[in-house]
């Protein structure tokens, strides 16, 4: 699942190295990077990113948590860049219906701001008209199975509340060499939503890597069906709703 060691490397070996932070049971570790001397860590909670900071008052001991940073919603962490030494921490986010942009953070009080944002975001409709949920199903082993719905407000309100009229519907997914799929930006699906009313929906199935490796190994070689079983569910779920 990814954690954080330190090393002193004038005493290298391996019964010498310190652990920091130790792995998360649930969240895979994406990125780890030192700014004002914090750590600050991006990992992968129910497949979107979370950005969490932790203290380190002695490089022989374990590092301490201290606060999360708010992202700009539910999304992916693209690059991420600080110095170890300067209190500016600078991030890409991206999301289903937000253009990739950067983001500034200062460290020493956490506030942030949006400093870039690409030239398409001014063509594309307004991100506030549209809704991102995750929803989570059973496959047929039982398993839960996360699954991102996303469209226009106007289209569907409330995830729990079944449409009138049958609604078309998108379903992607992946599942494969231990590669998770988080929110991403996609013109063609915006404007399958906006312009079509459509629904596009992501089904984080078994075999990426969304919740670490076991995730990944649970749908590879004589297992691989877990994977085709749990795209299936994914559109039951949705024929269902």
């Amino acid at each position: 699942m990814g954690r954080v060691i330190t090393i002193d490397l004038r005493i290298p070996q391996i019964y010498n190295w310190v652990e920091l932070i130790p792995e998360n049971e649930r969240e895979p570790l994406q990125y780890s990077i030192c700014s004002n001397g914090l750590i600050v860590n991006t990992y992968l909670e129910n497949a979107h990113e979370k950005m969490s900071v932790y203290s380190v008052t002695d490089p022989g001991q374990k590092a301490t948590y201290l606060r999360d940073i708010d992202l700009p919603g539910i999304g992916t962490v693209t690059d991420i860049f600080a110095e170890h030494d300067s209190d500016e921490l600078f991030y890409s986010f991206t999301s289903f219906t937000i253009p990739s942009g950067s983001y500034y953070v200062d460290m020493r009080s956490f506030k942030q701001e949006l400093y870039s944002m690409t030239m398409l975001a001014r063509a594309c409709p307004n991100p506030l008209d549209f809704t991102t949920d995750q929803v989570w199903y059973e496959s047929k082993d039982g398993t839960k199975v996360p699954m991102y719905i996303v469209r226009k407000k106007s289209v569907l309100p409330h995830i729990d509340k079944k449409p009138v009229q049958p609604l078309t519907t998108l379903l992607y997914a992946y599942g494969g060499f231990g590669i998770s799929t988080t929110p991403y930006f996609s013109v063609s699906n915006l404007l399958f939503m906006s312009r079509m009313d459509g629904i596009f929906a992501v089904a984080n199935i078994r075999g990426g890597g969304e919740f670490g490796e076991e995730w990944h190994k649970a749908s590879v070689q004589e297992k691989k069906q877990n994977g085709f079983d749990d795209f299936i569910a994914a559109a039951e779920y949705l024929q269902d709703k």
